[in-house]
């Protein structure tokens, strides 16, 4: 036989010893996936301990309950996602809940909680409101967040109007100090959405559009010209030319900050 034809026959020997290792490798993964299918449901694998990560024992306490009992009708190979959500239900300020798994009887679940950014007030008390416009009603309500007016609300079973759900998106989407700042975000009718702060200028939004760009103009505007602390007001409609008026010179009752130019604010269309 030829050297070639000897190096050509071992080289497919060689391949043939390649695919067969795969091969047997390949069905018993198949095999042990299969028999964790089959067994995740055996008592052995059931769910004796489960902690918690993420919710307040004071706050939450029935959340907490919820979730372990939901838990513990579960194996740690067998996790229904849809009935830990559901669990956490009666818990809006619960977003969602992820799961890691200890073998061999141990669940620890995580819960992302929604955070508040502003309070909505009305003739039916006082509630938390997150950036999503879900209304935390088992959350205490800081002071230090702005308050926003709902009339004969809050009503916890019913979807905010559109008009609140953009003064929450104003709240939102401010920078935490300055958040925790506002005093209020109303809806003015000439002017849109305009937030007062506890001390300082009236700040004018108009429209629920580029909120992140108008607040971090707000925020260059603070930072970089002190006078403007003691404005009225610091329309940042047009947010790459921000405003600020009412600085007690008669000759330049509004004036340009940051590059802005001299401009007559006009009403604002009520379009959100």
């Amino acid at each position: 036989m030829r050297p070639g034809s000897e190096q050509g026959s071992a080289s497919a020997t060689g391949g043939s010893r390649r695919l067969r290792r795969l091969a047997v490798f390949g069905l018993a993964a198949v095999a042990v996936a299969l028999a964790l299918w089959v067994g995740r449901d055996l008592p052995f694998w059931r769910v004796e301990r489960v902690t918690i990560v993420g919710l307040d024992e004071r706050e939450a306490a029935a959340a907490r309950r919820a979730l372990v009992s939901a838990a513990r009708r579960m194996t740690v190979f067998h996790v229904d996602h849809s009935e830990l959500r559901a669990a956490l239900a009666s818990y809006p300020a619960a977003a969602d809940v992820t799961v890691d798994r200890r073998l061999p009887d141990e669940l620890v679940l995580r819960v992302r909680l929604r955070r508040p950014v502003a309070v909505l007030e009305g003739a039916r008390g006082r509630v938390a409101v997150a950036s999503d416009g879900t209304q935390l009603g088992d959350l205490s309500t800081p002071s230090s967040l702005p308050t926003i007016a709902v009339g004969d609300g809050p009503d916890p079973d019913a979807r905010l109007a559109a008009p609140v759900r953009a003064k929450v998106a104003v709240a939102a989407s401010a920078p935490a100090p300055l958040r925790t700042a506002l005093a209020r975000i109303s809806l003015d009718r000439d002017r849109g959405l305009v937030a007062a702060l506890r001390s300082g200028p009236l700040l004018i939004f108009g429209r629920a559009h580029d909120l992140n760009l108008k607040w971090r103009s707000i925020s260059t505007v603070l930072a970089r010209d002190p006078s403007a602390s003691r404005a009225t007001y610091i329309d940042v409609r047009l947010p790459r030319r921000p405003v600020a008026g009412g600085l007690g010179n008669p000759a330049s009752a509004a004036r340009p900050l940051s590059g802005g130019t001299i401009a007559n604010p006009q009403p604002t269309p009520q379009s959100f």
